[in-house]
Protein backbone atom coordinates (compact mmCIF):
# COMPACT_ATOMS: atom_id res chain seq x y z
CA UNK A 1 0.00 0.00 0.00
CA UNK A 2 1.76 3.24 -0.55
CA UNK A 3 2.55 5.74 1.28
CA UNK A 4 -0.16 7.96 1.09
CA UNK A 5 1.34 10.59 3.78
CA UNK A 6 4.38 11.54 1.78
CA UNK A 7 4.41 14.76 0.54
CA UNK A 8 5.93 13.71 -3.20
CA UNK A 9 4.68 10.80 -5.07
CA UNK A 10 7.56 7.86 -5.26
CA UNK A 11 7.28 4.81 -7.24
CA UNK A 12 3.67 2.99 -6.74
CA UNK A 13 3.50 -0.63 -7.64
CA UNK A 14 0.14 -0.52 -8.91
CA UNK A 15 1.21 2.99 -10.99
CA UNK A 16 4.24 1.63 -12.79
CA UNK A 17 1.50 -0.86 -14.13
CA UNK A 18 -0.75 1.29 -15.15
CA UNK A 19 1.97 2.56 -17.20
CA UNK A 20 3.28 -0.70 -18.49
CA UNK A 21 -0.53 -1.27 -19.60
CA UNK A 22 -0.45 2.02 -21.74
CA UNK A 23 2.80 1.19 -23.53
CA UNK A 24 1.15 -2.66 -23.85
CA UNK A 25 -1.73 -0.95 -25.84
CA UNK A 26 0.45 1.55 -27.62
CA UNK A 27 2.44 -1.43 -29.15
CA UNK A 28 -0.58 -3.29 -29.91
CA UNK A 29 -2.56 -0.13 -31.87
CA UNK A 30 1.10 0.21 -33.61
CA UNK A 31 0.95 -3.42 -34.70
CA UNK A 32 -2.30 -3.85 -35.84
CA UNK A 33 -2.15 -0.25 -37.93
CA UNK A 34 0.61 -1.52 -39.54
CA UNK A 35 -0.43 -4.74 -40.43
CA UNK A 36 -4.23 -3.26 -41.45
CA UNK A 37 -2.10 -1.13 -43.62
CA UNK A 38 -0.48 -4.74 -45.29
CA UNK A 39 -4.05 -6.43 -45.13
CA UNK A 40 -2.64 -8.61 -42.38
CA UNK A 41 -5.03 -7.33 -39.65
CA UNK A 42 -8.75 -8.28 -39.01
CA UNK A 43 -11.80 -6.14 -38.09
CA UNK A 44 -11.98 -7.42 -34.15
CA UNK A 45 -8.72 -5.74 -33.83
CA UNK A 46 -9.74 -2.44 -35.42
CA UNK A 47 -12.51 -2.84 -33.29
CA UNK A 48 -10.23 -3.60 -29.93
CA UNK A 49 -7.68 -0.66 -31.43
CA UNK A 50 -11.02 2.20 -31.45
CA UNK A 51 -12.22 1.28 -28.23
CA UNK A 52 -8.78 1.78 -26.41
CA UNK A 53 -7.79 4.68 -28.26
CA UNK A 54 -9.20 7.35 -25.83
CA UNK A 55 -7.66 4.93 -22.92
CA UNK A 56 -3.88 4.58 -23.94
CA UNK A 57 -2.43 8.25 -23.87
CA UNK A 58 -4.54 9.77 -21.20
CA UNK A 59 -3.26 6.88 -18.95
CA UNK A 60 0.30 7.47 -20.20
CA UNK A 61 0.23 10.92 -19.34
CA UNK A 62 -1.85 11.11 -15.98
CA UNK A 63 0.42 8.08 -14.26
CA UNK A 64 3.71 10.06 -15.74
CA UNK A 65 2.09 13.58 -14.34
CA UNK A 66 1.90 11.91 -11.12
CA UNK A 67 5.54 10.85 -11.25
CA UNK A 68 6.40 14.41 -12.59
CA UNK A 69 4.91 15.62 -9.13
CA UNK A 70 8.06 15.70 -6.81
CA UNK A 71 10.46 17.19 -9.95
CA UNK A 72 8.79 19.32 -10.55
CA UNK A 73 8.99 21.11 -7.24
CA UNK A 74 12.95 21.01 -7.59
CA UNK A 75 15.08 24.05 -8.78
CA UNK A 76 14.76 25.28 -12.01
CA UNK A 77 18.13 23.82 -12.92
CA UNK A 78 17.69 20.32 -11.92
CA UNK A 79 14.23 20.48 -13.80
CA UNK A 80 16.08 21.85 -16.76
CA UNK A 81 18.77 19.33 -16.57
CA UNK A 82 17.02 15.97 -15.50
CA UNK A 83 13.56 16.49 -17.63
CA UNK A 84 14.18 18.92 -20.71
CA UNK A 85 17.35 18.89 -21.48
CA UNK A 86 16.70 14.79 -21.20
CA UNK A 87 13.30 14.60 -22.93
CA UNK A 88 14.33 16.50 -25.69
CA UNK A 89 17.69 15.25 -26.39
CA UNK A 90 15.85 11.59 -26.53
CA UNK A 91 13.59 12.71 -28.79
CA UNK A 92 16.49 14.45 -31.13
CA UNK A 93 18.49 11.68 -30.68
CA UNK A 94 15.56 8.86 -31.81
CA UNK A 95 14.45 11.81 -34.32
CA UNK A 96 17.73 11.23 -36.19
CA UNK A 97 18.33 7.19 -35.64
CA UNK A 98 14.27 7.02 -36.98
CA UNK A 99 14.90 9.11 -39.60
CA UNK A 100 18.28 7.10 -40.52
CA UNK A 101 16.71 3.99 -40.10
CA UNK A 102 13.45 4.85 -42.67
CA UNK A 103 16.49 6.29 -45.20
CA UNK A 104 19.02 3.67 -45.25
CA UNK A 105 18.00 0.33 -43.54
CA UNK A 106 14.17 -0.33 -44.04
CA UNK A 107 11.34 2.03 -45.10
CA UNK A 108 8.24 2.42 -42.88
CA UNK A 109 5.73 0.27 -44.49
CA UNK A 110 2.76 2.93 -44.01
CA UNK A 111 4.64 5.82 -44.93
CA UNK A 112 7.17 4.62 -48.20
CA UNK A 113 6.21 7.90 -49.92
CA UNK A 114 6.95 9.70 -47.28
CA UNK A 115 9.33 12.47 -47.13
CA UNK A 116 13.38 12.18 -45.91
CA UNK A 117 15.04 14.52 -47.22
CA UNK A 118 17.71 16.34 -44.77
CA UNK A 119 15.26 19.97 -44.77
CA UNK A 120 12.29 17.43 -43.77
CA UNK A 121 14.74 16.02 -40.61
CA UNK A 122 16.09 19.83 -39.31
CA UNK A 123 12.41 20.58 -39.42
CA UNK A 124 11.35 17.50 -36.87
CA UNK A 125 13.72 19.32 -34.18
CA UNK A 126 11.45 22.19 -34.09
CA UNK A 127 7.75 20.55 -34.79
CA UNK A 128 7.23 17.26 -33.80
CA UNK A 129 6.35 14.49 -36.35
CA UNK A 130 5.48 10.27 -35.86
CA UNK A 131 5.82 8.41 -33.09
CA UNK A 132 8.46 9.99 -31.02
CA UNK A 133 6.05 13.50 -30.57
CA UNK A 134 5.48 12.22 -26.72
CA UNK A 135 9.14 13.13 -25.82
CA UNK A 136 9.02 16.60 -27.25
CA UNK A 137 5.90 16.64 -25.30
CA UNK A 138 6.85 15.62 -22.18
CA UNK A 139 9.96 18.11 -21.80
CA UNK A 140 7.20 21.36 -22.80
CA UNK A 141 5.12 19.68 -20.20
CA UNK A 142 7.95 19.79 -17.40
CA UNK A 143 9.16 23.32 -18.55
CA UNK A 144 5.63 24.81 -18.43
CA UNK A 145 4.58 22.84 -15.33
CA UNK A 146 7.77 24.77 -13.28
CA UNK A 147 6.54 27.63 -14.02
CA UNK A 148 3.11 27.16 -13.12
CA UNK A 149 2.31 27.86 -9.80
CA UNK A 150 0.66 24.73 -8.66
CA UNK A 151 -1.80 26.26 -5.90
CA UNK A 152 -3.38 27.64 -8.18
CA UNK A 153 -4.07 23.68 -9.61
CA UNK A 154 -8.06 24.09 -10.10
CA UNK A 155 -7.70 27.16 -11.68
CA UNK A 156 -5.14 26.29 -14.35
CA UNK A 157 -6.71 22.56 -14.64
CA UNK A 158 -10.05 24.09 -15.74
CA UNK A 159 -8.39 26.26 -18.02
CA UNK A 160 -6.40 23.32 -19.91
CA UNK A 161 -9.57 21.46 -20.09
CA UNK A 162 -11.38 24.08 -21.57
CA UNK A 163 -8.32 24.27 -24.24
CA UNK A 164 -9.04 20.16 -24.74
CA UNK A 165 -12.66 20.62 -25.76
CA UNK A 166 -11.52 23.29 -28.38
CA UNK A 167 -8.63 21.76 -29.71
CA UNK A 168 -10.38 18.30 -29.99
CA UNK A 169 -13.59 19.72 -31.81
CA UNK A 170 -11.62 21.32 -34.20
CA UNK A 171 -12.60 25.07 -33.18
CA UNK A 172 -8.86 25.49 -31.73
CA UNK A 173 -7.24 23.97 -36.10
CA UNK A 174 -4.13 22.41 -34.59
CA UNK A 175 -2.91 19.22 -36.78
CA UNK A 176 -1.47 16.23 -35.20
CA UNK A 177 0.60 15.82 -32.96
CA UNK A 178 0.88 19.38 -32.00
CA UNK A 179 -3.22 19.51 -31.15
CA UNK A 180 -1.56 16.26 -28.35
CA UNK A 181 -0.44 19.12 -26.09
CA UNK A 182 -3.76 20.54 -25.35
CA UNK A 183 -5.28 17.50 -25.68
CA UNK A 184 -3.20 15.68 -23.29
CA UNK A 185 -2.17 18.72 -20.75
CA UNK A 186 -5.12 17.99 -18.36
CA UNK A 187 -4.15 14.39 -17.73
CA UNK A 188 -0.30 15.09 -17.06
CA UNK A 189 -0.91 18.21 -15.05
CA UNK A 190 -4.07 16.66 -13.30
CA UNK A 191 -1.62 13.79 -12.35
CA UNK A 192 0.89 16.45 -11.70
CA UNK A 193 -1.28 18.34 -9.22
CA UNK A 194 -3.50 15.84 -7.91
CA UNK A 195 -1.13 12.84 -7.61
CA UNK A 196 -1.40 12.44 -3.96
CA UNK A 197 -5.16 12.85 -4.39
CA UNK A 198 -5.64 9.68 -7.09
CA UNK A 199 -3.53 7.54 -5.10
CA UNK A 200 -5.13 8.04 -1.79
CA UNK A 201 -8.52 6.93 -3.47
CA UNK A 202 -7.50 4.63 -6.23
CA UNK A 203 -6.23 1.63 -4.43
CA UNK A 204 -9.57 1.96 -1.65
CA UNK A 205 -11.95 2.27 -5.08
CA UNK A 206 -10.95 0.18 -7.46
CA UNK A 207 -14.36 -1.45 -7.87
CA UNK A 208 -16.18 1.45 -7.64
CA UNK A 209 -14.15 3.07 -10.07
CA UNK A 210 -14.16 0.38 -12.91
CA UNK A 211 -17.76 0.09 -12.78
CA UNK A 212 -18.62 4.11 -13.06
CA UNK A 213 -16.08 4.45 -15.48
CA UNK A 214 -17.61 1.40 -17.68
CA UNK A 215 -20.75 2.10 -17.48
CA UNK A 216 -19.92 6.11 -18.46
CA UNK A 217 -17.48 4.56 -21.38
CA UNK A 218 -20.14 2.15 -22.66
CA UNK A 219 -22.81 4.90 -22.44
CA UNK A 220 -20.68 7.45 -24.34
CA UNK A 221 -19.36 4.97 -26.98
CA UNK A 222 -23.20 3.65 -27.77
CA UNK A 223 -24.32 7.54 -28.07
CA UNK A 224 -21.74 8.44 -30.22
CA UNK A 225 -22.79 6.01 -32.52
CA UNK A 226 -26.18 7.42 -33.07
CA UNK A 227 -26.01 10.93 -32.63
CA UNK A 228 -22.96 13.31 -33.44
CA UNK A 229 -20.27 13.54 -31.15
CA UNK A 230 -21.18 16.92 -28.46
CA UNK A 231 -18.60 19.22 -27.72
CA UNK A 232 -16.34 17.32 -25.18
CA UNK A 233 -17.40 14.13 -25.15
CA UNK A 234 -14.27 12.78 -26.38
CA UNK A 235 -12.58 14.51 -23.25
CA UNK A 236 -15.32 13.05 -21.15
CA UNK A 237 -14.72 9.42 -23.19
CA UNK A 238 -10.84 10.20 -21.78
CA UNK A 239 -11.28 10.33 -18.39
CA UNK A 240 -14.39 7.63 -18.03
CA UNK A 241 -11.93 5.07 -19.42
CA UNK A 242 -9.00 6.27 -17.52
CA UNK A 243 -11.18 5.73 -13.94
CA UNK A 244 -12.33 2.49 -15.77
CA UNK A 245 -8.05 1.72 -16.75
CA UNK A 246 -6.46 2.76 -12.98
CA UNK A 247 -9.52 0.73 -10.98
CA UNK A 248 -8.34 -2.41 -13.44
CA UNK A 249 -5.20 -2.03 -12.77
CA UNK A 250 -5.16 -1.78 -9.21
CA UNK A 251 -7.53 -5.02 -9.30
CA UNK A 252 -5.04 -7.06 -11.32
CA UNK A 253 -2.00 -6.10 -9.55
CA UNK A 254 -3.77 -7.82 -6.93
CA UNK A 255 -2.07 -10.79 -8.19
CA UNK A 256 1.92 -10.83 -6.90
CA UNK A 257 3.14 -12.66 -10.48
CA UNK A 258 1.01 -10.00 -12.37
CA UNK A 259 1.92 -6.85 -10.54
CA UNK A 260 6.45 -8.07 -10.86
CA UNK A 261 5.70 -8.46 -14.69
CA UNK A 262 3.64 -5.17 -14.78
CA UNK A 263 5.99 -3.16 -12.58
CA UNK A 264 8.89 -3.82 -14.20
CA UNK A 265 7.26 -3.18 -17.70
CA UNK A 266 6.10 0.31 -16.43
CA UNK A 267 9.40 0.89 -15.17
CA UNK A 268 11.47 0.46 -18.10
CA UNK A 269 8.81 1.78 -21.14
CA UNK A 270 11.26 4.06 -22.79
CA UNK A 271 13.66 1.61 -24.79
CA UNK A 272 9.49 0.65 -25.51
CA UNK A 273 8.40 3.56 -26.47
CA UNK A 274 11.35 4.52 -28.57
CA UNK A 275 12.21 0.85 -30.49
CA UNK A 276 8.69 -1.25 -31.29
CA UNK A 277 7.79 0.81 -34.02
CA UNK A 278 11.16 -0.37 -35.87
CA UNK A 279 10.45 -3.64 -34.57
CA UNK A 280 7.32 -4.23 -36.09
CA UNK A 281 8.31 -2.82 -39.07
CA UNK A 282 10.71 -5.18 -39.74
CA UNK A 283 8.45 -8.26 -38.21
CA UNK A 284 6.00 -7.15 -40.57
CA UNK A 285 8.59 -7.17 -43.75
CA UNK A 286 9.52 -10.31 -43.11
CA UNK A 287 6.02 -11.60 -42.51
CA UNK A 288 5.50 -10.14 -46.37
CA UNK A 289 8.85 -11.79 -47.10
CA UNK A 290 7.88 -15.28 -46.41
CA UNK A 291 4.51 -14.65 -47.95
CA UNK A 292 3.08 -16.01 -44.75
CA UNK A 293 -1.05 -16.53 -44.39
CA UNK A 294 -2.74 -13.97 -43.04
CA UNK A 295 -3.88 -15.19 -39.10
CA UNK A 296 -5.37 -13.95 -36.40
CA UNK A 297 -1.93 -14.95 -34.64
CA UNK A 298 0.35 -12.01 -36.57
CA UNK A 299 -0.90 -8.67 -34.54
CA UNK A 300 -1.26 -10.21 -30.79
CA UNK A 301 2.84 -11.91 -31.57
CA UNK A 302 4.16 -9.08 -33.60
CA UNK A 303 2.91 -6.52 -30.46
CA UNK A 304 4.67 -9.08 -27.98
CA UNK A 305 7.56 -9.27 -29.81
CA UNK A 306 7.46 -5.72 -30.48
CA UNK A 307 7.50 -5.15 -26.57
CA UNK A 308 10.44 -8.12 -26.00
CA UNK A 309 12.37 -7.08 -28.64
CA UNK A 310 12.81 -3.29 -27.51
CA UNK A 311 13.63 -4.42 -24.05
CA UNK A 312 16.12 -7.23 -25.09
CA UNK A 313 17.80 -4.20 -27.38
CA UNK A 314 18.19 -2.13 -25.08
CA UNK A 315 19.62 -4.64 -22.67
CA UNK A 316 22.49 -5.48 -25.52
CA UNK A 317 23.23 -1.61 -26.18
CA UNK A 318 23.28 -1.09 -22.62
CA UNK A 319 25.88 -3.83 -22.22
CA UNK A 320 28.31 -2.57 -25.13
CA UNK A 321 28.02 0.88 -24.04
CA UNK A 322 25.40 2.65 -26.01
CA UNK A 323 23.43 3.46 -22.72
CA UNK A 324 23.51 7.48 -24.19
CA UNK A 325 20.81 5.90 -26.57
CA UNK A 326 18.20 5.70 -23.40
CA UNK A 327 19.78 8.26 -21.44
CA UNK A 328 21.26 11.74 -20.94
CA UNK A 329 23.95 11.02 -18.15
CA UNK A 330 26.58 10.14 -20.40
CA UNK A 331 26.89 13.42 -22.45
CA UNK A 332 25.93 15.78 -19.87
CA UNK A 333 28.42 14.10 -17.80
CA UNK A 334 31.13 14.45 -21.03
CA UNK A 335 30.25 17.87 -20.94
CA UNK A 336 30.38 18.60 -17.32
CA UNK A 337 33.95 17.06 -17.67
CA UNK A 338 34.71 19.31 -20.57
CA UNK A 339 33.33 22.16 -18.95
CA UNK A 340 35.35 21.85 -15.68
CA UNK A 341 38.39 21.06 -17.84
CA UNK A 342 38.47 24.83 -19.21
CA UNK A 343 37.37 26.40 -16.14
CA UNK A 344 40.66 24.83 -14.72
CA UNK A 345 42.64 26.29 -17.92
CA UNK A 346 44.91 29.21 -16.74
CA UNK A 347 44.09 32.44 -17.78
CA UNK A 348 45.46 34.16 -20.23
Amino acid sequence: MPNIEARHVGRIDWADGAKAISILLVAFHHAHILAESQDLSFRVFAILDKLLTPIRMPLFFTISGIFANRVLSMPWRIVFRQRIVSYYYLYAAWVVLSWLFNRYVQVDLRHANDEQSIEYLLSMFVVPQGGLWFLWVLALFFGVGRLIDAGRGATLLSLLIVLAVLTNSHIIPLRYPLSNVFLYGPFFYGGAWYGRLIISTVPHYPKIMVCIGAVAYGALMITARWVDPLIGSTLLLSISGLCLALGATVLVCRSNSVQIILSYLGRNTLPIYVMHGKVINLLLTAVLALAWEKGFWIVPAVAFASVAGSLALASLLGAVGYRWLYSVDGPLGAWDSFAAKLRALPAQ
